[in-house]
């Protein structure tokens, strides 16, 4: 299963499996998903302006 995974993915994984262990949680909610992103380092950033032609 896992041999398909990046490296990100793994990452992310044993992320959410340390976090249910410490925590004794069999199921996570959304908020607790969005802060092992975060503690991972991932942050929303805002979108970019697109590209203004020169001519």
């Amino acid at each position: 299963m896992f041999d398909s995974c990046s490296t990100e993915e793994l990452q992310f994984i044993k992320a959410i499996e340390k976090y249910k262990a410490k925590s004794g949680k069999t199921f996570l909610s959304w908020t607790e998903v969005l802060k092992i992103f975060k503690d991972l380092g991932y942050k929303k950033v805002p979108p970019r302006k697109p590209a203004v032609a020169s001519t």
